[in-house]
C-alpha cells in the first residue's frame, strides 16, 4: 500500500500587505512556486471554507493570467495551473472560535499571565513578515522554520493554565475550539485523499496551524514533508 504524502508549507495572509508590495514581488513569488512545483505535488489543497469549494473551484477556473492579492491564489493557483491540475481543493472549516474568545484570552493574559505574555512577544519580535528588501523564498523559510513552528506550539499549549479571575478556564475553551478547526481540517484532508488518484497533497495553510496539523498526520501514517523549514542549530 502506498504511504499518503502531504507537503505542508505555511503562508502568510497577503491581503494584509500593501497591493504593491505583493506586486513588485511577482517573479520571487513565481520562483517560490517553482520549488513547489518540482515536489510534483498530485493534489493541492488551501485554507478555504471546505462549504464554499464549489466557488473556489469557479475561480480557479475562471483564473487565466491575472492572480488577485489572496496566496490562495498566488501560490496555490499558480502552483496547480502549472502542474497542469483541474481542481483545487477547500479543506478549511469556520470553527465556533470567535474574535471574542481570542480578545477574551490574551486580556486575561495581559492580566493575569507575564510568563506567557513574555513568549507572546518573543514570538511576535520574530515573526518574519514579507518585506521589500527580503526575497520571499527567505521569507518563507523563516515562516516555515523548524525552531518557529516549534515555538508557535508550546506558546499555544502554554495557553492551557489560562483561567479568568472568576476561575473559568478560557484558555482550555481557545484550545478546544482551535483544536475542533484542526481536526475538521484533518478530516477534509483525509476525504480528499481518498478521491481517485495518487496522493502526495500540497497544503497551503497559516503556519499557526503547521504544528498541531503535523502531529496528526505523522500520528496517522502519513508521510510529512515541509519544504522549506530549517532546523537552526
Amino acid at each position: 500500500m502506498v504511504k499518503n504524502e502531504i507537503i505542508l508549507l505555511g503562508t502568510f495572509h497577503m491581503e494584509q500587505y500593501e497591493p504593491g508590495l505583493i506586486i513588485g514581488k511577482e517573479k520571487e513569488i513565481i520562483e517560490m512556486v517553482g520549488e513547489l512545483v518540482r515536489l510534483k505535488p498530485t493534489k493541492i489543497a488551501l485554507e478555504w471554507e471546505r462549504t464554499l469549494q464549489t466557488r473556489l473551484q469557479e475561480r480557479y477556473t475562471q483564473c487565466k493570467v491575472q492572480y488577485s492579492q489572496h496566496e490562495m491564489e498566488q501560490i496555490g493557483f499558480r502552483a496547480a495551473k502549472a502542474l497542469g491540475l483541474k481542481e483545487v481543493h477547500a479543506v478549511d472549516w469556520e470553527s465556533t472560535l470567535t474574535q471574542e474568545d481570542v480578545t477574551d484570552l490574551f486580556m486575561n493574559i495581559e492580566k493575569g499571565y507575564p510568563v506567557i505574555r513574555e513568549k507572546i512577544q518573543v514570538v511576535k519580535e520574530r515573526s518574519p513578515s514579507i518585506d521589500k528588501k527580503i526575497r520571499m523564498m527567505d521569507s518563507y523559510k523563516a515562516l516555515n522554520n523548524y525552531n518557529a513552528i516549534k515555538a508557535i506550539e508550546r506558546l499555544y499549549l502554554s495557553f492551557a493554565l489560562v483561567e479568568d479571575p472568576k476561575g473559568k478556564k478560557i484558555g482550555m475553551e481557545f484550545l478546544t475550539k482551535w483544536m475542533e478547526r484542526e481536526y475538521k481540517i484533518y478530516k477534509n484532508i483525509a476525504e480528499v485523499a481518498a478521491m481517485e488518484g495518487d496522493n502526495r497533497i500540497l497544503l497551503l495553510i497559516g503556519s499557526d496551524h503547521l504544528w498541531m496539523l503535523k502531529t496528526l498526520f505523522e500520528g496517522s501514517g502519513w508521510k510529512v514533508l515541509l519544504p522549506f523549514s530549517e532546523q537552526e542549530q
